[in-house]
């Protein structure tokens, strides 16, 4: 049985792919160094942007097509378009704080114990079904709605549908709800 092969078709052939890597390395470069400052501060490498300008840089030669743009034009927005998600992707990154849930926080002031981050974690048997009832009912009614149709299994963008708002938004309302919750 023969293997499938899954190619797709490029305005290139796959010799001048080789070569139009190695000929629009220096546009990597000049995408990449517009980005170093933003990079920098997010401890990113300049490798790191180039070798993502690099990914871009082959995916616009998988996907370019010469009857709707100029050639460079459709480089530069693809290796922009890897690098951008690099910078995104390291931000999300850097705002998940990561502990360890043995880390010792502090010490019990009676017994003179480490407190671990599990011993002050609230569970789920923290939160009774009253509390959420008691803290549903000072919502005002659109939040209420939202937050009862998301406990209730809705996808956000089904919640969106359904008010008429984007799922952005209904993530937005989600987001500042739950916020308000940890807060009182």
């Amino acid at each position: 049985m023969a293997e499938a092969v899954l190619t797709r078709e490029t305005a290139f052939a796959p010799d001048e792919v080789d070569q139009m890597v190695r000929d629009n390395m220096r546009l990597v470069h000049y995408v990449a160094l517009q980005y170093q400052h933003k990079a920098a501060a997010l401890g990113i490498d300049y490798d790191e942007l180039v070798s993502a300008g690099m990914i871009g840089l082959w995916e616009g030669l998988m996907r370019y097509d010469p009857t709707r743009a100029k050639w460079t034009t459709c480089a530069v927005i693809h290796i922009k378009g890897r690098i951008r998600r690099l910078i995104r992707t390291t931000k999300r990154q850097n705002r998940i704080a990561t502990v360890p849930l043995e880390h010792q926080v502090a010490a019990d002031e009676d017994s003179g114990n480490a407190l671990k981050v599990y011993d002050i974690l609230p569970s789920r048997d923290d939160v009774t079904t009253v509390e959420i009832r008691d803290w549903m009912d000072k919502l005002p009614a659109r939040e209420r709605h939202v937050v009862s149709r998301y406990m209730d299994g809705y996808k956000q963008h089904e919640i969106g549908d359904e008010m008429g708002v984007s799922q952005a938004h209904v993530s937005r309302i989600l987001r500042r709800t739950v916020q308000r919750y940890f807060e009182a």
